[in-house]
């Protein structure tokens, strides 16, 4: 994980995960700059939100198809308050782009289809 495509690391780790996509399966994500704390902080902070993503939905959206109104009510705040408020400047695109749509593309089906639902993204011109 690195503040910006413009980091020497992502570069360098972008050049291995080609080299060895065969035999890897991991990617290069892009936290963006940090504005409160520390990077390092910043950055473990995304990772915990990604890993609070697919907690919740599951590569199938599980979250938001729980039984438990509480579960789903949860999981709703935390898409809007926390990732798309607060991580995202509500931009829809940004949070997709912390996804891996490719590997879980339920996840961002689900994600996308609450933000649309409830009206919470950034308005397209």
């Amino acid at each position: 994980m690195v503040d910006s495509t413009e980091d020497l690391a992502y570069h360098a780790v972008s050049h291995l995960l080609s080299e060895f996509k065969d035999d890897v399966d991991a990617k290069v994500i892009v936290a963006g700059p940090s504005t409160t704390c520390s990077q390092k902080i910043h950055n473990q902070l995304i990772f915990l939100n990604l890993q609070a993503i697919m907690y919740y939905l599951g590569d199938n959206g599980l979250g938001l198809a729980d039984r438990s109104t509480t579960v789903v009510e949860q999981c709703l705040a935390l898409i809007k308050d926390e990732w798309l408020m607060k991580s995202c400047s509500r931009d829809p695109i940004v949070l997709l782009s912390y996804l891996d749509v490719e590997t879980y593309e339920l996840v961002g089906e689900s994600v996308m289809e609450v933000i649309l639902n409830i009206n919470i993204g950034k308005s397209v011109p």
